[in-house]
């Protein structure tokens, strides 16, 4: 099968991550403190559109949900 990354996300000018896309389908969602060794500080807009999640946990790495 094709591997397909949980998020998909971008980077700043600091080389800090920003979700910008959940791939999976669960409904239960723990966002990672670190992505490929980037910190995740904010979790773009839309990130869960068209996705049926519940509940998220978020770290505290996380400063900016759009």
């Amino acid at each position: 099968g094709t591997y397909v990354p949980l998020y998909d996300y971008t980077l700043d000018e600091k080389n800090q991550a920003t979700i910008t896309k959940y791939n999976g389908n669960s409904w239960s969602v723990n966002i990672p403190k670190e992505i490929d060794g980037y910190t995740v500080v904010a979790i773009g807009n839309r990130a869960f559109v068209h996705k049926s999640v519940g509940y998220v946990s978020i770290p505290d790495t996380v400063k900016i949900i759009q």
